[in-house]
């Protein structure tokens, strides 16, 4: 198994998912178990999101730092309604927290 890179957090169901960076979306897709999930390219970072119950972004989306790019889903088992946020740096995985400032 490969170990997960990112938190989940916990949130309101329905709460608005914001952009963490400018940038352009590069993968948008559903993956059993982990739900609809968006990759967005800034640069040599790249942030990936995932259970959404509503996106409002596809493939090659430009998007803005707050940018609202979906809402949180209500099926983060076990523990409730929330996001997963990733963050990588030329493939490698990042501590995401000190992103979560920038939102």
């Amino acid at each position: 198994s490969v170990p997960n890179p990112g938190i989940l957090i916990a949130t309101e169901s329905s709460a608005a998912v914001k952009a963490a960076f400018d940038g352009r979306v590069i993968s948008v897709d559903i993956i059993p178990d982990f739900g609809t999930y968006v990759v967005i390219e800034h640069g040599e970072y790249h942030t990936v999101y995932s259970n959404f119950s509503l996106l409002y972004v596809g493939q090659n989306t430009v998007v803005s730092a707050g940018q609202v790019i979906g809402r949180a889903g209500t099926d983060a088992e076990p523990k409730g309604p929330g996001v997963f946020f990733a963050v990588f740096k030329k493939g490698e995985p990042m501590n995401p927290v000190p992103w979560l400032a920038r939102l």
